[in-house]
């Protein structure tokens, strides 16, 4: 499977060489680098494939279906990792706190026991 560079699919278009076998082969090579890669590359392709006047209207209806799923998909990634992040620093901040408390334990009994 190729791997197509945006301005290559420009060109294509512009020199009306994108027949629907060339097509098919951009689309799939797009969606498996964005899935494997999150390639961004692969991402500006679909989505100016899906506003170019060339591509059918049922292919640039599959483009946005895909483009909104993955848009979907990343923002829920987004805010589990900021989640995630999230309830680490509250578990490092309470491992700070028992450490301090630990701490002040040992010098009152240290000074008490003088």
């Amino acid at each position: 499977m190729d791997t197509y560079k945006l301005e290559e699919v420009k060109s294509l278009i512009e020199k009306n060489l994108l027949s629907p076998e060339v097509l098919k082969n951009i689309l799939k090579s797009s969606t498996r680098r964005i899935e494997n890669y999150n390639d961004e590359e692969a991402l500006k392709i679909l989505k100016y494939l899906s506003i170019n006047d060339m591509i059918p209207t049922e292919t640039k209806d599959e483009i946005n279906k895909y483009l909104s799923e993955y848009n979907t998909y990343h923002i829920d990634e987004v805010e589990r990792d900021n989640e995630l992040s999230k309830n680490k620093n509250n578990k490092v901040v309470v491992i700070y706190v028992i450490i301090i408390l630990l701490i002040i334990a040992v010098i009152v009994t240290l000074l008490r026991s003088r």
